[in-house]
């Protein structure tokens, strides 16, 4: 694709903000669409401490087109927005944020990162029963797509806070999937996993550069037909989703749910559509440069 002319076209600023974000894809994917579609705009990383992040908000007003919230700001940040939209009011959770002539409006473009994951090996869902290991932000987003669009029969929550399981259970009650919680100790972690259609990690447990760690203890096993989604990216193939291929599971990794969510936050940013095929090419490259010099 040819870059188009950048005459007459403001240059914007976007960002994304967290504590820490040095490892982050992001600024590569949208870098890589602005140059790809001949938008003189800039991205950046943003590191931010929770006990900083009301005093950076006027800042970000007044300075941001637009930016992306990640750990561990996906909640707290929703207080100090203008409006937030309808599905990311019902997540609880935004990891997108929108200048509008100064005023900051949230979304959350996880959840088209998890249908999109998801759609290549979801079928019927009357029976569908899912293990999710994680209840923060992005456990949120997953947990709106499994009980409020898929509306699956079953979903075993896995965490080591006792207090955020438990929050995800009064927000998300009413829906028709039941929830369970147990914690990452529990003896009843293996047969839930053996009765499920589907395992999500939602925890950093096995991110870069921790890249040997996995959130599940070697000994449990994985049962066949069961699909493992890992929403972590880098590595692109984590220890779980190593060790649930070796026994036959379909697995997804985390790069296209960023991608995909991503596609959807350039949206909002820009009301051009993301050149996908290039992003990923691009982002694929420089995952696969990144473990070729550090093998595990």
């Amino acid at each position: 694709m040819s870059p188009q002319t950048n005459a007459h076209r403001p240059e914007r600023s976007f960002a994304i903000i967290g504590h820490p974000v040095g490892h982050s894809l992001s600024p590569l994917l949208y870098e890589t669409a602005f140059r790809q579609l001949g938008l003189p705009h800039t991205y950046e990383r943003i590191d931010v401490p929770s006990d900083l992040l009301a005093a950076r908000i006027p800042e970000f007003r007044a300075t941001l087109a637009g930016f992306n919230v990640t750990i561990p700001h996906k909640h707290s940040i929703i207080q100090f927005l203008d409006a937030v939209s309808e599905e990311a009011q019902s997540v609880g959770a935004v990891n997108t944020v929108v200048n509008k002539d100064g005023r900051l409006v949230g979304y959350n473009t996880d959840i088209d990162g998890i249908i999109a994951s998801l759609k290549p090996v979801v079928g019927s869902t009357r029976r569908m029963y899912a293990v999710l290991l994680g209840a923060g932000g992005s456990a949120r987003a997953v947990l709106h797509v499994l009980t409020r669009i898929l509306q699956i029969s079953s979903v075993t929550i896995v965490a080591r806070s006792a207090s955020q399981m438990k929050q995800l259970v009064r927000d998300f009650d009413g829906a028709q999937t039941r929830l369970i919680t147990i914690p990452f100790s529990s003896a009843a972690l293996s047969e839930a996993i053996r009765s499920s259609s589907i395992l999500i990690n939602t925890t950093p447990i096995g991110m870069h550069p921790h890249i040997l760690d996995c959130p599940l203890d070697a000994t449990i096993q994985f049962p066949e037909g069961l699909a493992v989604f890992d929403l972590i990216y880098r590595p692109m193939r984590t220890v779980l989703l190593q060790r649930a291929s070796a026994a036959g599971c379909a697995t997804i990794g985390g790069l296209e749910m960023l991608l995909h969510q991503g596609k959807r936050a350039f949206e909002l940013y820009t009301g051009k559509e993301l050149p996908l095929d290039s992003v990923r090419d691009q982002l694929v490259r420089s995952l696969s440069a990144e473990e070729a010099s550090h093998p595990q």
